[in-house]
């Protein structure tokens, strides 16, 4: 299971350099523009959930995700299937 605070560790390695988020608190349904997460660092949590964990994540998938939370149901959904 893909758990909300791998997802995040993930996020905080992908947020870029000097930008140390806390992503604490209620952020799983913040949007990622809301979090100040951009659409490069939403494709390098893509491309390191496919290297970490075996998820396939196409491009049409990635472009759909507006929250943590919807990596966190796809990539659970994904591991179940």
């Amino acid at each position: 299971m893909f758990t909300i605070s791998t997802l995040r560790d993930l996020m905080r390695a992908c947020a870029g350099p000097g930008k140390h988020p806390e992503f604490d608190g209620e952020f799983i349904d913040v949007t990622y523009e809301d979090l100040g997460f951009d659409s490069l660092a939403v494709l390098q949590l893509a491309t390191r959930v496919q290297q970490e964990l075996g998820v396939p994540f196409p491009d049409d998938a990635v472009a759909e995700m507006a929250t943590p939370r919807d990596v966190l149901d796809y990539v659970n959904k994904q591991i179940a299937a």
